[in-house]
């Protein structure tokens, strides 16, 4: 026996075609054991099913089946959305030291960590680099899945930090469920050894003789899990009103699944509260445990072929495999998030506009009492300097005449021939007599960032609208201006610089027009926003 390997399955091989290479988490008392293996030269991971060396007789036959089951469930769920993890196998042998059933499930192999491992981290560790929008961003996936399994009237009900796992890819890491339908057959059959925290669980799961729990206690779950780890920071009021009601104690106060939550944290704040939720009742299937392997295939049935009786009582149950990789995953869209005050374009108009029109009218606002006041100032001025100008005509009008006598000679003007009169224009006279008489023309002012920003603010909505791909969320731009007040070149900061969505920010830019100004050509750096869709 290798040392953390409690079933001895390091370097065995599972139902002939999964090799067993090395334990992962061999933690005492866990009720789930997993190990890294191998199929057909792919990393794989089996999770195995701890059970007491002293529970009942009686009571094992139930555990394999309620274990079994759950991986048949999440088999069936994960084939529909990516952000459940993929699973390959269900079924169960014989350990070889001890004879003792370990039921196990096969999935695909994760590089990364859990969310529980995450959230244990000092709190200013986990957030380096993770603001609200890419929270967000990180947990949509898992909420969409959520929702896609509540439409299939199926609930996880063991939903915890454990259950989400943070699988790296490259410089980006993707939120996955694990174990949907297994953590709540351990929970359910070792209360003692639960699998999830007792503050995720939803008080109704506690409850007996009560209806049977479903896609609100899921919500339950996710609410608290992402008011954890959002914990500190500064949440907009729609946002901290949608958790804490998907956080009630009574479900029927709750979003009634997944789907309804994320709209509600994606509506306005001016967004009628949704209310009630309908408990939905888990599909599940409840095959027997047979004598052979029976391939899984994508439409299985809810009870397995007929089976021949066992040949000899100790044969372990079978391995269920699934026979053919999952088709193409077809994403169904799921309404856009508002985040700090901006929205997506993909939503209707009366629900994805109002926040930035919200923040459009307030800016407009701003640039009304700023203009006010130059206005005010201006009059003010104006009014100083006629009561100045007119108190130096009044004096000048109390001075003594100056005598005749000392009077300057009067200038010896040409006097024009009335030949010269009668060819004149009217029209060239009456120009020379304007613009003797207007006033000496005022220099431009300089460029000013406050005038650029406000320029550049008027093309929020068709920036909010650049999404090209995956990425959005909030970056920078520097903008450079010419004397006329026109965009002369825009830089895209990363994450979207040379991205197609770069270009559709670069373009929306190019659109602003500030006012002309005087001096050198200015540049601002300038921070947008592209909402998801």
């Amino acid at each position: 026996m290798l040392p953390g390997d409690p079933f001895d399955l390091t370097g065995q091989v599972l139902d002939e075609q999964y090799r067993v290479q090395s334990v992962v988490r061999p933690a005492d008392g866990e009720p789930i054991v997993i190990y890294r293996g191998d199929h057909m030269g792919v990393p794989i991971a089996i999770e195995c099913l701890r059970l007491p060396s002293d529970i009942d007789a009686d009571a094992i036959p139930k555990a394999v089946e309620a274990f079994l089951e759950g991986g048949r469930l999440h088999h069936r769920l994960a084939r529909g959305h990516p952000a459940i993890a993929q699973s390959i196998a269900v079924g169960s042998r014989l350990a070889p030291r001890t004879g003792m059933i370990v039921p196990y499930l096969v999935r695909e192999w994760l590089e990364g960590e859990s969310l529980a491992e995450e959230m244990a981290r000092p709190l200013t560790v986990r957030r380096i680099g993770r603001d609200l929008g890419e929270t967000l961003s990180l947990f949509e996936p898992a909420i969409e899945a959520l929702g896609y399994a509540h439409a299939q009237s199926a609930a996880h009900l063991a939903l915890g930090p454990r259950t989400l796992f943070l699988e790296s890819r490259g410089d980006s890491k993707q939120l996955k469920i694990l174990d949907f339908g297994t953590a709540r057959a351990v929970d359910t059959t070792f209360k003692s050894r639960r699998v999830v925290p007792p503050e995720y669980v939803a008080p109704e799961l506690h409850e007996r003789g009560g209806p049977e729990p479903g896609p609100a206690a899921d919500v339950y779950a996710i609410a608290r899990i992402m008011r954890d780890v959002l914990s500190g920071v500064d949440l907009p009021r729609n946002l901290e009103l949608a958790l804490s009601r998907a956080a009630e104690r009574i479900p029927d106060r709750r979003p009634k699944d997944a789907t309804r939550l994320w709209e509600e944290m994606s509506a306005s704040i001016r967004a009628p509260a949704v209310s009630g939720a309908v408990p939905s009742k888990r599909a599940v299937s409840a095959p027997s445990i047979g004598t052979r392997t029976v391939p899984m295939s994508f439409e299985a049935s809810s009870t397995p072929p007929s089976e021949p009786p066992r040949a000899n009582p100790s044969d372990p149950p079978p391995v269920h495999v699934i026979s053919k990789p999952p088709p193409a995953h077809v994403e169904p869209a799921l309404p856009a998030v508002i985040v700090e005050g901006r929205a997506s374009a993909s939503r209707p108009s009366a629900e994805r506009t109002v926040m930035i029109e919200a923040v459009v009218q307030a800016r407009s606002r701003k640039r009304t009492r700023v203009l006010t006041l130059g206005a005010v100032l201006v009059l003010l001025a104006a009014g100083g300097a006629a009561f100045f100008f007119g108190a130096v005509r009044r004096h000048r009008a109390q001075q003594p005449p100056v005598a005749a006598s000392i009077a300057p000679p009067a200038p010896v003007l040409p006097v024009p021939s009335a030949s010269a009169s009668a060819s004149a224009d009217p029209g060239d006279a009456a120009a020379a007599t304007a613009e003797a008489s207007a006033p000496p023309l005022t220099p431009l002012a300089h460029f000013t960032k406050v005038d650029a920003k406000v320029a550049l603010d008027t093309t929020a909505k068709d920036v909010a609208r650049c999404k090209k791909g995956k990425g959005w969320g909030a970056a920078s731009a520097t903008v450079s201006f010419g004397n006329d007040g026109s965009v002369t070149h825009v830089a895209i900061g990363p994450p979207f610089g040379g991205s197609g969505t770069g270009t559709c920010v670069s373009e929306a830019l190019q659109t602003a027009k500030m006012p002309p100004f005087g001096g050198k050509p200015g540049t601002l750096v300038y921070r947008f926003f592209v909402a998801p869709h």
